[in-house]
């Protein structure tokens, strides 16, 4: 009898066991993660393109975004026209720790960039974790003909943009693409349209089987965030793609399920 019960209780005891480890890897909820963000300027002479390489911590917050700007001569202006600097001014941001509620400053700043290959400039913002910088205006110092001159860069209204990003978790990891075009100008003209939205999730082992995912997608029209839901059916390997056109996928809270 004792030797039943004893057999009984380990029996009992492995079931437990399977079970807890069953519950803790049933669902998981990623969220940390990294990628980068591009606009695309496209001007009768050049291209401005801005990237913005992020990374995501578990709150679903940004940390230290760097960003890089990049102007391009088109193909056709190579040959009359060639940079040899570009005078940035931007905006520097900072809280004044002389003020009693911290209020956020700003103030004028100005360098000079020098052009290496003479048909392309590149420009580093100097974001930090603690000052925030903003580029808004840059004079561009070239030659046309053997002729100097300069210019200033205005950034065209209508722009593309791609998204990707990458998220990693425990039990998977997530692959983001998405892109789309939009405007710049009034508050109330601004707008952002996805074109192409895809969403891979691939398990890191062949024991998780997905059951469901559910993902928040970004609505530009109504600026409403709904949630998704959508069936694994046992996959290890499972793409996404936005349900209805122009939806944004946003994915600081999705969540995996599993058998």
């Amino acid at each position: 009898m004792i030797k039943k019960i004893f057999s009984m209780i380990l029996i009992v005891s492995a079931m437990m066991i399977f079970t807890i480890g069953m519950t803790s890897a049933s669902s998981e909820k990623i969220t940390n993660g990294n990628g980068y963000s591009q606009i695309t300027y496209d001007n009768k002479y050049y291209t401005i393109e801005k990237t913005n390489f992020f990374k995501e911590n578990n709150q679903g917050g940004l940390s230290d975004p760097n960003e890089y700007y990049l102007l391009n001569l088109k193909t056709s202006m190579k040959n009359k026209y060639k940079i040899n600097s570009a005078k940035i001014s931007y905006y520097h941001y900072y809280s004044d720790d002389k003020i009693d509620d911290g209020e956020v400053q700003r103030e004028t700043k100005y360098i000079t960039i020098k052009s290496k290959d003479k048909s392309s400039i590149y420009i580093k913002a100097p974001n930090t974790s603690k000052d925030y910088y903003e580029i808004h205006s840059a004079t561009i110092s070239f030659t046309k003909n053997g002729k100097k001159a300069t210019t200033n860069v205005v950034q065209p209204k209508k722009y593309t943009w791609t998204y990707n990003k990458l998220l990693t978790g425990k039990t998977a990891k997530v692959t983001i693409n998405q892109k789309g075009y939009g405007t710049y100008g009034a508050y109330q003209d601004n707008y952002e349209i996805t074109t192409y939205n895809k969403l891979k999730i691939t398990t890191k082992s062949s024991k998780y089987h997905i059951k469901s995912v559910k993902l928040y997608y970004y609505d530009p029209k109504t600026f409403n965030i709904n949630s998704f839901t959508f069936k694994g059916n046992g996959k290890t390997v499972m793409t996404i793609i936005a349900p209805h056109k122009y939806l944004q996928i946003y994915c600081l809270n999705l969540k995996l399920s599993y058998y």
